[in-house]
């Protein structure tokens, strides 16, 4: 789709930090990261989809196979105590970007993040971006 930021990362019109692709599926760090947690990574099909009502089982099962690889990776790289898995459907439900895709954070007790009130800490820099790249991916290969 012309008009899909994430296509547009996908097909390399716009930078990215990537750390995990295949013929289905890309992963990559969210630029919009809190900087004492960075490891926030998006998974998402290469296919434009919008929604996960429009997507086939086994790209679905693919997916969600990636996205349990991500979450180990993000966990030992940023040595997190656990992680969150969120998926959202439509305005409704907090999807701001209609192309299907999987948030995977790093989770710390005490982090003082909520995610679901929207009271984020400071973002990280694109160096501190680069080095939880390189660390995921490098647990990812």
């Amino acid at each position: 789709m012309e008009d899909c930021i994430f296509c547009k990362i996908i097909g390399g019109e716009i930078p990215s930090f990537r750390v995990f692709e295949d013929e289905r599926v890309v992963a990559f760090l969210d630029l919009m990261q809190p900087e004492r947690a960075v490891g926030h990574v998006l998974v998402m099909p290469r296919e434009h989809v919008e929604h996960i009502y429009e997507a086939e089982s086994a790209l679905l099962g693919h997916l969600f196979d990636v996205t349990r690889r991500v979450g180990i990776a993000v966990k030992e790289a940023c040595g997190a105590d656990g992680i969150l898995v969120w998926q959202s459907n439509e305005e409704a439900a907090g999807q701001v970007i209609p192309h299907l895709h999987i948030h995977v954070f790093p989770r710390f007790h005490g982090d003082a993040w909520d995610l679901f009130a929207g009271k984020l800490p400071p973002q990280a820099s694109t160096d501190v971006l680069a080095e939880a790249r390189d660390a995921i991916a490098g647990l990812l290969r």
